[in-house]
């Protein structure tokens, strides 16, 4: 059984609140993770709002000259969603998703921009190797 090993909060930029935000998980968590847990925060008077997991794979030779650990605020090619979306239900409402794998690169993205609050996200890992 994996136990939590890390916690740590995720910063949005721009910002928390508009849409396509991102919230890049740092690609040494990606390498040494294989069990995510990303929970988002709906705060602030929000109304409205929705996060997703994106996970890619840079193809061989298109960016970072082919060398590990990646670097993940660089890459802008196509990324594919991971595990359920995360919509708002309530101001001051917690959503989370698990996800289980071994991950290139990872991050959550603000697919529906947050009315009147803002959105944190954090993450919980736990490597089961």
């Amino acid at each position: 059984m994996a136990r939590p090993l890390l916690f740590q909060e995720l910063t949005f930029g721009p910002d928390a609140t508009s849409l396509a935000s991102i919230a890049y998980v740092p690609a040494v968590l990606t390498a040494q993770y294989d069990e995510f847990t990303i929970y988002v925060e709906f705060t602030g008077g929000s109304s409205a709002g929705k996060a997703q997991i994106e996970t890619a794979f840079p193809a061989q030779g298109t960016v970072y000259n082919n060398t590990y650990p990646l670097t993940v605020g660089s890459y802008a090619g196509t990324w594919a969603a991971v595990g359920s979306s995360m919509d708002w239900a309530a101001d001051t409402s917690q959503k989370y998703t698990s996800v289980t794998g071994v991950f290139t690169l990872l991050r959550v993205r603000i697919t529906q921009a947050v009315t009147s609050g803002t959105m944190k996200a954090f993450i919980v890992a736990a490597a089961t190797h």
